[in-house]
C-alpha cells in the first residue's frame, strides 16, 4: 500500500492524522499489523493499494467505525481511540475504479483537483 500526500491551498479546515502502530485484528485474522504513519495539518492524501490490503480498514479505523486492536489514533493533537464516530468529525469517500478505465491510478486520483480549481 502507498500513501502519498499533497498540500492543499486553503489549510484552516484540515487537522494533523496520525496513526501510531495501529493493529486491528478480527478473530486470528491479523488485518492491519503495526502501521505508523503521520500526514501533517493542511495536507492532502491518498492510499493506493490492492484489493485486501487494509486501505478501508484503516480509513474506518480512524473515522471510528472500527476499533484498533492497538495503537493510538490522533486527529490534530487528540487521542481518538476512545472517542465515538459521531464526535471525530471526520467523512469518508470510496471510490471505484471501474468507472474511469481509461485513467491511470494517478490521473483517477487527481480528477477531483481539476474540478476543484474551477
Amino acid at each position: 500500500m502507498n500513501v502519498r500526500s499533497f498540500a492543499l491551498a486553503d489549510e484552516s479546515y484540515m487537522a494533523r492524522v496520525k496513526l501510531d502502530e495501529i493493529t486491528c485484528r478480527h478473530g486470528n485474522v491479523c488485518i492491519i499489523d503495526g502501521i505508523t504513519f503521520e500526514v501533517p495539518d493542511g495536507q492532502f492524501w491518498v492510499m493506493v493499494g490492492p484489493s485486501g490490503c487494509g486501505k478501508s480498514t484503516i480509513l474506518r479505523t480512524i473515522a471510528g467505525l472500527e476499533s484498533a486492536t492497538a495503537g493510538d489514533v490522533y486527529i490534530g493533537e487528540s487521542r481518538m481511540n476512545q472517542i465515538p464516530a459521531r464526535q471525530r468529525d471526520i467523512a469518508m469517500v470510496f471510490s471505484k475504479l471501474c468507472p474511469l478505465p481509461s485513467h491511470d491510478r494517478c490521473r483517477k486520483s487527481g480528477l477531483w483537483l481539476a474540478d476543484a480549481s474551477d
